[in-house]
């Protein structure tokens, strides 16, 4: 079997049928090969192919065409591996080959298209290949003590020539160590390496316009070469960055293929004539870059590394001057900036990095952002940085000694707080440092202006900043408040001053001008017409108003304010006000109070301030040396009290009327109340005191255990506390000068003295006290059984009180009396007195009301004067007494009846006459005494005794009914009898027992027959 083999292998040939083996001249050279006495190759083709065909023979050009080439080992001494593309190559005479794929030689890896391998020569032909070399890292090794290799990363392109594999008589290795200097790389025509790889600058380097021309060149020893040996003769086409350089390609530290050189004295043109670059230069893997200095129109920049591109040229500085060209360009100075040459714009960008600003003017004004320096002009963008201010803007242009910007943002910083100051954008920007001034115009109207130091912001369309003095104009020339009213000028729209502060309620107002001080954090607005403030209108008397830090308000001065906004009932001169929100302000101010004579009494309110509905109220002190006036009539001292939505003042205090009378002294009445100048009316209470707080007594007055027991007063200090008038005041005190009086009534009353009502009234002329209305006499009852009331005029007659008018008397009337009494008076000679001829009717006005007693009236029989169909329920009383007329006798102490007396009615019964009689009100006693006298042997008397809550009756009578001698049949036949009606008795007594009471009363007067 092994002969078989070995004549498969044709080594041997074998004969079968003999067994006779006959070896062959390949077996021999085989052996010799083994021994290493004769060369031989190492070729050998293994296919693999995808398919089921290994090789196709092409019988035209007589090619083996492969399929399945995974690699093919040409060289195992020299390492040197073919690697076809796609597993083809074509096979042709004498083992001559050609493939597209790699070669790796060594540490070179060459690929392609269209390699030869020529067999003889031992050699591949290289056509237009790419080069890819391995160097060893510095220091670096393997386990084995082999260099650990790393690709050079910028590779040889475009390579033509040959690659000698070895020596052609070595192409088994055997005599390697006779020829150590295989494989060898051939160049025969210019190749190049490009450094437009992505990773290199992105690309910029396009190859067809920078690259590295490398002239033929020969590189042994491809296995182990020293990096130092990697050396390429050639010329930077640098793309007219800098002009063409020669300078040999060598291995650089980042393992690319470049060099480093110096530029001559005077540096390199940049771009053609767009700058020079004085320094080094270094081409690498990061591309054409180095340190130095690049010199642009005015510009010096000196950097560590600057990296040229094609179309530009960037990097970071580590010195930036920019040389000041007069009335042109300013000087500019930094240290660390990043920038960028463009010389086909022909302009030089310069940025600022976050540790160095752009130094201007040789002043400290500092740009954070970018200029642009062109052969015409510098612009730029950013934010310049002043001592205490910001001006920021997409668009700058700078100039030796000015900043200018279209549209701009401005801020200042307080220079205590280290905050912002002042604030706006969208304006326009004029800086001139030799002026040292900045001069700002808003676009679209006003601008916006914030003031977070004060908490305000303001529109103004120009303002000027004074870099010296921390100081701001601030102007808005599209408006004019003198020309505007206020409800223009409340009109928050139309405003121009907004506070930012919540605790002030949206505070706003109108300024065309304003004067900022930086420092202080103050804003002094001019011009201000007016402020809307709660319901006021105020106005600052210079137009002045200052605001400080925190938006508080300096207090304005000469002030004038109208309260309400919308009646404006109140105007206020002279007044210091502090405003402290929308809704709310303090102050004082004067008032002029006008009273109806047309003189003016200015009143200082010395407490301004707003109440919780935002009303204005104001508190004034009137001192009695400021010799006050109410009106011509009333002297004021106390306080007055303004409310803005009351067109009239408040006083409270004391009024003091102006008459000379001896029994009256000029008391100061206190009062609060509201009082018209037109028409002064002083509210009088139940109470009546003076500004000490003793009380005061109006017209007649009765005491219990006084010094008098009933006095006439006009607002006069009682003696006693609970002296009671007899005609209780009630109203209000004015002077009716008309007819030349004090009075004290109602409104109504006033305006028709025949209303119901109580009025007082002192006469200028002779001091007399009248009064007219309802009263009491004083009585007090028991029980409830009985009630009374007066309705008439008092007035004073030599110093004696005088009654006048109609008394209404509630006590328990038995109605068999009350029949009796009504039948006996009118079958007397008593004489009608009908309602139209006393009071009567003012009595049931001033008991029930007008309406009421007009109803009255029409229930009344128009001729005979008496009710049609008896007294109406709500007129009826015990008894109504008309027309009387009274005095009081302050020997008896009693009110007694002058003349006859009328009756009106007696319970539900019409009497309506007059007759003799006597009616009387002992005080002393308790005591009332009513006496009829209808004749010598016809009367009645009634006596009630309040403190026993006891009713006596005495009669004596004539014409009786049925011969009835005495009243008593009436009751039951008994001579005594108590009455009783419901709760209420009374005790009688018929004329059989005594007429003692009547006598003891009738004696005291001596009118009537016994």
């Amino acid at each position: 079997m092994l002969l078989i083999g070995l004549t498969n292998f044709g080594y041997v040939d074998l004969d079968l049928a003999t067994r006779f083996c006959v070896i062959k001249p390949r077996a021999e050279r085989h052996m010799k090969c083994r021994r290493g006495v004769v060369d031989h190759d190492v070729l050998a083709f293994y296919s693999k192919p995808s398919g089921d065909i290994n090789a196709v023979l092409n019988l035209k050009d007589k090619l083996l065409n492969m399929e399945g080439i995974a690699q093919i080992q040409v060289s195992q001494a020299q390492e040197v591996y073919i690697r076809p593309k796609g597993g083809q190559l074509a096979l042709g005479k004498n083992r001559n080959f050609t493939f597209d794929g790699e070669v790796e030689a060594g540490r070179f890896n060459l690929k392609g298209n269209d390699f030869r391998f020529e067999y003889d020569q031992f050699q591949i032909g290289v056509n237009q290949a790419s080069c890819r070399i391995k160097v060893g890292r510095p220091e670096e090794f393997d386990v084995r003590g082999n260099p650990v290799l790393t690709w050079v990363r910028t590779p040889i392109e475009e390579v033509t020539g040959t690659l000698e594999i070895d020596n052609p008589k070595n192409m088994s290795g055997w005599k390697s160590d006779f020829f150590t200097q295989y494989p060898i790389l051939t160049s025969t025509e210019e190749s190049y390496v490009y450094y437009d790889a992505p990773t290199i600058q992105q690309g910029a380097y396009h190859r067809d316009r920078f690259n590295y021309a490398v002239e033929p060149f020969v590189i042994d020893s491809l296995d182990n070469f020293s990096n130092k040996d990697l050396r390429f003769d050639g010329l930077l086409k640098a793309g007219n960055i800098v002009p063409d350089i020669v300078e040999p390609l060598g291995l650089m530290p980042d393992f690319s293929l470049g060099f480093t050189k110096a530029t001559p004295e005077g540096g390199y043109p940049l771009y053609g004539e767009h700058g020079t670059m004085e320094g080094q230069l270094a081409l690498d893997y990061s591309g054409l870059h180095g340190p130095g200095r690049i010199e642009f129109l005015t510009s010096h920049i000196d950097g560590n590394d600057h990296v040229f591109l094609p179309d530009s040229t960037f990097g970071e500085s580590t010195n930036y001057v920019n040389d000041a060209v007069a009335g042109l360009l300013p000087v500019v100075r930094a240290k660390r900036t990043v920038f960028g040459l463009h010389p086909f714009d022909s302009r030089l960008d310069v940025r600022s990095t976050p540790t160095d600003s752009l130094q201007f003017f040789d002043e400290d004004v500092r740009l954070d952002g970018a200029l642009h320096l062109k052969p015409e002009a510098m612009t730029g963008q950013g934010v310049f940085h002043f001592e205490r201010a910001e001006l920021a803007s997409q668009s700058f242009s700078m100039k030796e000694h000015l900043i200018d910007a279209e549209v701009a943002a401005f801020e200042l910083t307080g220079r205590d707080l280290n905050e912002v100051a002042f604030g706006t954008d969208n304006v326009s920007a004029h800086v001139d440092f030799d002026a040292r001034r900045g001069d700002f115009k808003a676009h679209d109207g006003a601008s916006t202006i914030d003031l977070p130091a004060i908490r305000y912001q303001c529109t103004m369309d120009e303002f000027s900043w004074f870099m010296d003095e921390d100081k701001l104009d601030l102007v808005n020339t599209l408006i004019d408040p003198t020309a505007m009213s206020f409800k223009e000028l409340s009109d928050r729209t139309q405003s121009n001053f907004f506070c930012t502060d919540e605790d002030q309620d949206g505070l706003h107002f109108l300024s065309p001008r304003a004067t900022y001080q930086v420092d202080e954090a103050v804003v002094e607005c001019q011009q201000v017409q007016s402020i809307a403030v709660a319901d006021a209108e105020v106005k600052p008397g210079d137009g002045l108003v200052v605001v400080r830090r925190e938006g508080l308000m300096d207090q304005l001065r000469g002030a004038e304010v109208f309260a309400n906004d919308v009646t404006r009932y109140h105007r206020l001169f002279d007044a210091n006000v502090r405003i402290k929100g929308r809704l709310d302000y303090e102050g004082a101010g004067t008032k002029t109070y006008v009273d109806a004579g047309g003189t003016e009494w200015p009143i200082r309110f010395h407490e301004l301030r707003v109440d919780t509905a935002a009303r204005t109220i104001g508190r004034a002190r009137i001192p009695n040396e400021d010799g006050f006036f109410l009106s011509p009539r009333f002297a004021f001292k106390g306080y007055a009290m303004l409310e803005a939505g009351r067109e009239d003042l408040e006083f409270e205090g004391g009024a003091q009327m102006q008459f000379d009378c001896e029994s009256f002294a000029n008391e100061w009445v206190e009062f609060q109340g509201v009082i018209d100048p037109e028409d002064v009316a002083i509210p009088i209470g139940d109470v009546i005191t003076e500004m000490g707080k003793a009380h005061l007594g109006v017209g007649w007055v009765h005491n219990d255990g006084g010094v008098e027991s009933l006095y006439e007063t006009f607002f006069t200090k009682k003696p006693v506390r609970d002296d009671v008038s007899f005609i209780q005041p009630v109203g209000k005190l004015r002077y009716d000068s008309k007819k030349s009086r004090y009075v004290v009534c109602s409104d109504d009353k006033l305006k028709n003295s025949r209303l119901p009502g109580n009025l007082t009234a002192l006469a200028m002329g002779n001091c007399a006290v009248t009064q007219e209305g309802l009263g009491g006499f004083p009585v007090e009852g028991a029980k409830g059984l009985l009630s009374q009331q007066f309705a008439g005029d008092v007035f004073s007659q030599n110093g004696v009180m005088k009654l006048r008018g109609s008394w209404a008397v509630d006590m328990p009337m038995p109605k068999v009396l009350a029949e009796h009494l009504q039948k006996a008076i009118q079958t007397s000679t008593a004489r009608e007195l009908p309602a139209e001829a006393t009071n009567y009717s003012y009595l049931m006005a001033e008991l029930l009301g007008v309406d009421a007693a007009n109803q009255l009236e029409t229930q009344l029989d128009p001729f005979s004067q008496t009710y049609k169909k008896g007294v109406p329920k709500e007129a009826r009383h015990a008894m109504v007494f008309h027309g009387l007329n009274w005095e009081y006798d302050p020997v008896l102490e009693m009110w007694v009846t002058l003349g006859d007396i009328g009756l009106a009615t007696i319970d539900e019964l019409n009497v309506w006459a007059s007759f003799q009689g006597k009616l009387a009100i002992n005080r002393a006693k308790n005591r009332i005494h009513m006496y009829f006298h209808l004749g010598a042997n016809q009367w009645y008397y009634f006596e009630y005794q309040a403190s026993l809550g006891l009713m006596k009756c005495q009669f004596q009578e004539m014409n009786l009914e049925d011969g009835e001698t005495s009243l008593s049949v009436k009751f039951g036949g008994s001579k005594d009898k108590e009455f009783v009606e419901g709760s209420k008795k009374m005790e009688w007594s018929s004329i059989a027992i005594t007429t003692k009471l009547r006598k003891n009363f009738v004696n005291l007067f001596r009118e009537f027959d016994n």
